[in-house]
């Protein structure tokens, strides 16, 4: 017997704030794809800290969004996610941890 598993992926998610609910129809139909999926993917590009601690100067533009985020992204789908990328440490190691307990 042959198993499919069916994938979707998307590119960074950079979202700062928390996602309304968009009835509008082509949002509509790219939920439908991402929740059509056994495994729907996203890279969090932001630490999920609520704008705590002191952005790290050298990195450029930091990135940080408040925790309710993830609640958006689950209910849109997405099941996995990736962390691991050069905003990651945008607010030092605190935010890092703090982003991995809301992520849990």
């Amino acid at each position: 017997m042959t198993r499919h598993i069916v994938v979707t992926a998307t590119g960074d998610a950079l979202i700062e704030r928390r996602m309304p609910q968009y009835p509008d129809e082509p949002f509509q139909r790219m939920l439908t794809l991402i929740r059509s999926a056994d495994v729907a993917f996203t890279n969090l590009e932001t630490v999920l800290s609520n704008y705590r601690g002191s952005p790290i100067v050298e990195t450029g533009v930091n990135l940080s969004a408040e925790a309710g985020v993830a609640r958006d992204l689950q209910r849109m789908g997405f099941n996995v996610t990736s962390f691991a990328n050069n905003h990651t440490l945008n607010y030092g190691e605190e935010a890092v941890l703090t982003t991995l307990q809301v992520l849990e």
